[in-house]
């Protein structure tokens, strides 16, 4: 509670940028249009640093990165510096809060990386459970899988039919998994067993 009251001012002199923070993250995000704009962002990054240092506090600049992300044809995004007067790496994706953004927002990186570790869970699963009873087997799912498919899912839900269908895999597959499950069709198998698509 103390680190959140310490945190608290962070933005009170920040003009141009939104600034927010999670725990011990922070982001400062901005709409650049122009080479002033582009200043603008220094500048609160400045106001930031000079913030920290007041608090006694040191940013890990080992973590410093920058992404941009819509239209940038004919916009000249500047390097912003840390407080050391290093260049802040531009990325073309970030890991934010566990999830993996990129440029082009489409969220593919995280549903891949998702689809896999929900696979290797799976495979995990269906190794060390000899049951294939509904009960412990949705229990396990929802525990292990669900969850995972679940986090964040506002932010990074697929749109594209593709994706959805990658995503979607992974459900179809342990479901079928399920005793007694087996030989119906996949609809059926979620209503069994209380799951949505």
């Amino acid at each position: 509670m103390l680190f959140i009251i310490m945190i608290s001012d962070i933005d009170n002199d920040i003009a141009a940028s939104i600034v927010r923070s999670f725990a011990d993250d922070t982001r400062n995000s901005t709409k650049i249009r122009t080479e002033e704009d582009n200043k603008s962002m220094q500048r609160d990054l400045d106001l930031i640093y000079k913030w920290a240092k007041n608090n006694m506090m040191e940013f890990n600049e080992t973590k410093f990165e920058h992404m941009t992300w819509g239209i940038t044809k004919g916009i000249d995004i500047a390097s912003y510096k840390t407080p050391s007067g290093d260049d802040i790496p531009c990325k073309s994706k970030v890991k934010d809060l566990g999830v993996i953004t990129s440029e082009d927002l489409l969220f593919r990186d995280h549903m891949n990386s998702v689809a896999t570790a929900c696979k290797i869970k799976q495979g995990i699963i269906l190794r060390k459970f000899i049951t294939r009873k509904e009960e412990p087997m949705m229990q396990l799912f929802k525990t292990y899988i669900r969850s995972k498919l679940d986090y964040c899912c506002l932010v990074w839900s697929p749109w594209c039919q593709k994706d959805i269908d990658k995503i979607e895999r992974i459900q179809k597959n342990f479901t079928s998994k399920i005793e007694g499950m087996d030989n119906l069709d996949y609809h059926e198998r979620l209503k069994n067993s209380n799951c949505t698509v």
